[in-house]
């Protein structure tokens, strides 16, 4: 980072001959400039800059030119994406904190690991006390705004907190509801629709087949443009609203954009998106159904698979130049030397790398692996590139840091009995990246995952806990088994613990498992997981004494008045809810040890 640009370095004194020389060159050249008018004076920077967080869905670095992605067709996937990464700093190893959205969106805002902000599924809320980024730069002046395009993003999972505006820009809900109510238990109901009879059966019936519209509703939608309109209207307004006040100098702003496009399924708005990457004909099969479709499976040919990944690259390439009218807004605005903008994915998506498709099954690197590039003209240093592991966590950190906020943080910082000093800082996990900006080597940061995969099989579900370094990855998974009790309580039982090294350095695709080598760098790197997970360590004394947050409704609103459409005017959430003072402990697994071999 560049606090101090090497032209405003005052040169030592010229002396002697030396300095008459250069009084006699200065007067002649002024001579021949008289006439000519001064360029004004720069602009004196913002005492805080202005910030644009802009998250991309579903996104695997490697697909993205800046990260070496080469296409066959030579077309560009991410032109925009690029530039912003030659005229600013890329992380080569970010890593997210899990393999989906609504966990990983958490740790984006908040700086905590997943087994740190308590999301470990759609019934868990944040703890009470998580802080969102928005909250704290509210708290320090900063105007905020987000629109988001993706279902697990919506305010009833507390992402709006802090935001003064947080808006679904997808236009997913207005065409929902927009649409004539079908099998309705009410008057609604039209001829030949299937009807859902009233009562608790019904209700759970008809909530499960619009949760399911709902989602697949957002799959199809292309709403990455209706993000940019907004944003950029957005921007529009806030710099209007700044010269009307006519402020010495503007309030920054904080703007946050999530792009849901490159989600499955893969169908970019206009087939001219994937055709840029069709090099022999159009394919057999394209990215519409990606996870249901039987064609799409692991023994499929390869050069099929690629044709199915032309869409894929086609959402990115629809997607970055979605991103690119954000950025051009900014400066025709003159607003970019002002703005960090920072881009980042919140996972992968695997395409059999280790078998499955899509993502939230394992925490493998081809859906872990996250995009992160920042530019701040200027003052990070262009065309930087960062080989150290970070960690979706320490983005909101890193950006407290850059906007010179930390001093008016320190309200967040307010002890948690039981926890260290050092546990978190201005209410976070992660920490700030502010050194290596500067120059700093990597500090070899451990970054915790973790992903409870209950939707595969809920009687058995598996849950994977990883520690990543800057060499190696150390994955626990552990298989636990759901048993009914006679109170009617179902009692979660664990079971088998598997253990696996990789060396993400020898091995990227994560195919040579080390967890039997003597090599004393893989102990070393198993004795930091134990260390971790550790009771007496941070994790433990977090779980031990961070308190859970209340769940979230059952029922985002937008399923609820599709519901009261089909004539349940009344969604009660049955859920008994958690007794004050319950800590994480209670209700999260316990990661476990590195199992030894017998």
């Amino acid at each position: 980072m560049t606090t101090l640009p090497p032209s405003y370095v005052r040169p030592r004194a010229l002396r002697g001959a030396a300095l008459l020389f250069a009084a006699t060159v200065v007067a002649r050249v002024a001579t021949l400039v008289s006439c000519s008018p001064e360029p004004p004076p720069a602009k004196p920077r913002p005492n805080h800059p202005n910030v644009v967080l802009i998250s991309l869905d579903s996104l695997r670095p490697d697909h993205l030119g800046c990260y070496g992605y080469q296409t066959r067709t030579g077309a560009k996937t991410s032109e925009h994406v690029d530039r912003l990464a030659a005229e600013g700093v890329l992380f080569e190893n970010a890593v997210s904190t899990t393999t989906w959205t609504l966990p990983s969106h958490h740790a984006l805002m908040s700086g905590l690991p997943d087994l740190a902000h308590g999301v470990l599924s759609d019934g868990y809320g944040p703890t009470r006390s998580r802080v969102q980024l928005a909250q704290l730069l509210a708290d320090a002046g900063y105007a905020t705004a987000g629109f988001y395009s993706g279902p697990y993003l919506g305010a009833n999972y507390r992402f709006g907190d802090g935001f003064e505006r947080w808006e679904n820009a997808s236009g997913v809900e207005e065409a929902l509801l927009a649409e004539p109510p079908k099998g309705a238990g009410g008057d609604g109901a039209q001829e030949g629709a299937q009807e859902h009879p009233q009562g608790a059966g019904g209700l759970q019936q008809a909530a499960t087949e619009v949760a399911g519209k709902v989602e697949q509703s957002y799959h199809v939608t292309a709403s990455a443009k209706r993000v940019s309109d907004a944003g950029r209207a957005w921007l529009d307004a806030h710099v209007a609203a700044g010269r009307a006040a006519n402020a010495a100098e503007p309030k920054p702003f904080f703007l946050f954009l999530h792009y849901f496009d490159i989600h499955y399924d893969f169908a970019p708005p206009e087939e001219s998106y994937a055709r840029a990457f069709w090099h022999a004909g159009k394919p057999r099969l394209n990215g519409d159904h990606f996870f249901d479709d039987p064609a799409i499976h692991p023994g499929m040919k390869r050069e099929e698979l690629d044709g199915v990944l032309t869409y894929y690259d086609g959402e990115i390439r629809w997607t970055d130049a979605q991103v690119g009218r954000v950025l051009e807004k900014l400066e025709a605005l003159g607003l970019t030397r002002d703005t960090i903008v920072v881009v980042v994915s919140d996972h992968g998506d695997e395409f059999f790398d280790h078998g499955a498709k899509g993502h939230r099954q394992n925490l493998f690197q081809s859906t872990l692996s996250m995009a992160w590039v920042m530019r701040w003209p200027g003052m990070l240093e262009a065309g930087r590139r960062l080989p150290g592991r970070v960690s979706m966590a320490d983005v909101a950190p890193t950006l407290v840091d850059l906007c010179g906020v930390t001093d008016k943080a320190a309200f967040y910082d307010e002890p948690i009995a039981g926890l260290e000093p050092d546990d978190r800082r201005h209410g976070m996990w992660g920490r700030t990246l502010r050194p290596q900006l500067e120059g700093a080597p990597s500090d070899d940061r451990e970054s915790l995952a973790f992903l409870a995969n209950q939707w595969q099989d809920p009687q058995h579900p598996t849950y994977s806990f990883a520690l990543v370094t800057d060499r190696f990855k150390v994955l626990v998974t552990q298989v636990y088994s759901m048993q009914p009790q006679l109170d009617g309580s179902v009692k979660r039982v664990a079971g088998e613990v598997r253990g696996r090294v990789f060396d993400l350095l020898a091995d990227p695709g994560e195919q040579r498992d080390l967890s039997r080598s003597n090599d004393p760098e893989v102990q070393r790197a198993i004795a930091r997981y134990d260390a971790a997970v550790s009771s007496g360590g941070r994790l433990g004394r977090w779980l031990q004494h961070v308190e859970c947050g209340p769940p979230p409704p059952p029922l985002s609103a937008v399923e609820q008045k599709m519901l009261a459409q089909l004539g349940y005017l009344e969604v009660v959430d049955t859920r008994p809810p958690l007794p004050p003072g319950t800590k994480l402990g209670a209700i999260t697994p316990r990661p476990p040890a590195f199992p030894r071999a017998r």
